[in-house]
């Protein structure tokens, strides 16, 4: 059964010339024929990945890894989408379900692969989850999550009612489910503006492929972006000002600029529910959001007010609630806040848009990852100026200034804080879905069919072409094996309490189970790794590293643990911080120590236990500040390689600042 759509344009230069206001719908067997293609890319997408093998990815990631096969299928739905978007006779079904099966290859593919979620860090959010339901309160003097437990004890109560006491058995999923949720709420926002479903749906197809940064895993970012994309999209259905335009002074000077009359606003026709009933459930939803997420609620504040100065949505007043219930939560962690994280970084938006220097000279495919996730960020900013401009010249601005306000709101963040190092992810993530919208009304007023469809898979194509590197060109990091969580577990249910586990490097799931605070580290959500120190970077490790090793545990407890794993060794080689083979030289040296003992081993894993007298370790750890010592000669070597530089660059090879390995630590 195919839905009549009529469009609502009242305008020539609103939507292409000669079609205006005519319905979009089609003979039951156009639109069977058009559905095709995306049924068969699903089933050939789900056929080409019966044979892949995760085990063994080198430093490019997942995609030399995929079949064929695998780019066919997203080839076909993506060509499909966009056919379904710009044909003459469609169905809103029919769009919606083609986006739908553009997201499920991008962000399904992972997860049937992999039984287990990716990304190392999940496995903390887990944790908090799992103490939840162990305790059944939160506990604030444990970490930030316990601080803003929103999602957290959500996930508990799901947790119970679905009779799965344990995330990891569904979380996988999760970065699919949120991401499908954003989908929906995005068209719902983009069609609230424009009263196009062809536009709405374009808008989303362009969200999913620019969506690279991976924030809808299984976390407490991931909700609130689903939350805060419903509170907007009440904004602007329920709340937007009635009149011929938003703000008057505005639209003169766009006018000037432009030098070309802005056509009039357009309110919804649909019912509008009681005004008191769509204020309370704005503020009830951002109470929420205020208790599950750091950022977000900042993001919405600087957003809504924003809209509000530009006359696109009122009352004022629910401004100050708003702010009112965000204010007064970070007053109550006000201390933990800046005593661990600080409140401020720094005021400066070029200090505060850099992101964390892994390293200064990573493999060739963390390289191209980066490089590609650079101009994937330039394309999609230089496609949105574009279409700004294209909409001013058809008197469209003015009707998309909701659009240009929150895409370009979140850029506030860099005026106060880096947020790890992960501002400018931050800002994608909350930036993208209206630039899609932006750029997808642009492209549907270009009056040509046939150069309106070209149009629209030059660009979708070049995002999802751009995506695929970026988002799954880690995945050889990000994958964690059966027996790596296995061996969380088993530490996390078995390891003395009150020690400590440090990483050799980053890559192992920590915190995965519902004790992790009876153990030691860091103030904060991390685990220590030997990576921040410099004694272990850039240099190969020994015997001569193992005092260091037993100080890096003596930092926290007086008993602790050191794990050694697969993706520890891959995250330390790629970005070229140790020399190859240098962790397994040095777990070689922990493993005759007799300082430590092999407590834990599987196929993945080895996890030694700190033993011995406490004399003898107190004197192995005094050794380490000899070593320490004779590793700060290094700087004059290091000053003598610094030299090289100019040599390197007369090779053309690339020294790339990585910040694409997206560590998050507080979302």
């Amino acid at each position: 059964m195919s839905t009549v759509l009529e469009s609502s344009a009242t305008d020539q230069r609103d939507l292409p010339r000669g079609r205006v206001a005519t319905p979009i719908a089609g003979p039951r067997l156009g639109l069977f024929i058009l559905s095709l293609p995306g049924v068969l890319a699903l089933v050939l997408w789900r056929l080409s990945l019966l044979h892949v093998n995760t085990a063994h990815l080198g430093d490019y990631g997942l995609p030399p890894a995929l079949p064929i096969t695998w780019y066919a299928a997203l080839l076909l739905a993506v060509v499909g989408a966009v056919t379904a978007i710009t044909v003459r006779r469609t169905s809103a079904l029919i769009m919606v379900a083609y986006v739908f099966v553009v997201a499920i290859i991008l962000f399904g593919t992972v997860p049937v692969l992999s039984a287990q979620p990716h990304y190392a860090w999940v496995y903390k959010h887990i944790g908090v989850v799992r103490y939840l339901e162990a305790t059944g309160k939160v506990n604030p003097d444990i970490d930030i999550y316990n601080r803003w437990p929103g999602f957290f004890a959500l996930g508990a109560v799901f947790s119970r009612i679905a009779g799965a006491p344990n995330p990891e058995t569904y979380a996988g999923w999760a970065e699919l489910f949120f991401l499908l949720l954003d989908v929906l709420l995005v068209m719902t926002a983009i069609k609230a503006i424009t009263r196009e479903m062809r536009i709405a749906a374009g808008a989303a197809l362009l969200f999913v492929a620019t969506n690279w940064v991976g924030q809808t895993y299984y976390s407490p970012q991931a909700f609130a972006s689903v939350l805060g994309l419903a509170l907007i999209v009440i904004l602007l259905r329920q709340l937007r000002v009635d009149g011929a335009s938003y703000s008057t002074r505005l639209t003169r000077l766009v006018e000037r600029f432009g030098r070309v009359p802005q056509l009039p606003v357009r309110i919804a026709e649909a019912a509008r529910w009681p005004r008191w009933a769509a204020i309370a459930t704005v503020l009830g939803l951002d109470a929420v959001i205020v208790a599950s997420h750091q950022l977000t609620p900042y993001m919405l504040l600087v957003s809504i007010t924003l809209l509000m100065l530009v006359g696109v949505i009122r009352p004022w007043w629910m401004l100050a609630g708003m702010a009112a219930m965000t204010l007064a939560y970070l007053a109550a962690n006000f201390h933990f806040i800046q005593h661990n994280y600080g409140v401020f970084t720094s005021i400066d938006p070029f200090n505060n848009v850099q992101g964390p220097k892994i390293t200064q000279n990573p493999s060739a495919g963390k390289a191209f990852n980066t490089n590609v996730e650079l101009v994937l960020i330039a394309v999609s900013w230089l496609a949105t100026l574009g279409a700004m401009a294209r909409l001013l010249r058809r008197g469209l601005l003015m009707r998309a200034l909701p659009f240009v306000v929150l895409a370009f709101s979140p850029f506030f963040v860099l005026f106060g804080q880096n947020y790890g190092g992960e501002a400018s992810l931050r800002i994608i993530l909350f930036s993208s879905p209206w630039c899609g919208g932006l750029i997808s009304w642009a492209l549907a007023t270009v009056p040509r069919p046939r150069l309106r469809w070209a149009l629209t898979l030059a660009v979708a194509g070049a995002f999802t072409a751009l995506f695929v590197p970026s988002f799954l060109g880690q995945e050889e990091l990000n994958i964690i094996s059966p027996a790596e969580v296995r061996a969380s577990e088993w530490f996390y249910y078995h390891a003395r309490r009150g020690s400590v586990l440090v990483l050799a490097a980053p890559g192992f799931p920590y915190r995965y189970g519902g004790t992790y605070p009876s153990f030691h580290g860091p103030e904060g959500d991390a685990n220590p790794n030997l990576l921040t120190e410099p004694a272990f970077e850039g240099r190969p490790l020994g015997a001569a590293e193992v005092p260091n090793v037993a100080a890096r545990i003596r930092e926290y407890s007086k008993y602790g643990y050191i794990v050694f794993d697969k993706d520890e060794t891959a995250y330390a080689e790629v970005f070229r911080i140790t020399p190859p083979g240098a962790l397994a030289q040095l777990e070689a040296a922990v493993a005759r120590s007799p300082h430590f003992r092999l407590w834990y081993r599987n196929q993945d894993v080895r996890i030694y236990e700190l033993t011995g007298q406490s004399k003898g370790i107190d004197a192995l750890v005094g050794r380490s500040k000899g070593v320490d010592a004779l590793a700060g000669r290094s700087k004059g070597v290091d000053a003598l390689a610094g030299r090289s530089k100019g040599v390197e660059s007369s090779h053309g090879r690339a020294r790339v600042s990585k910040r694409a390995l997206r560590h998050r630590s507080r979302t």
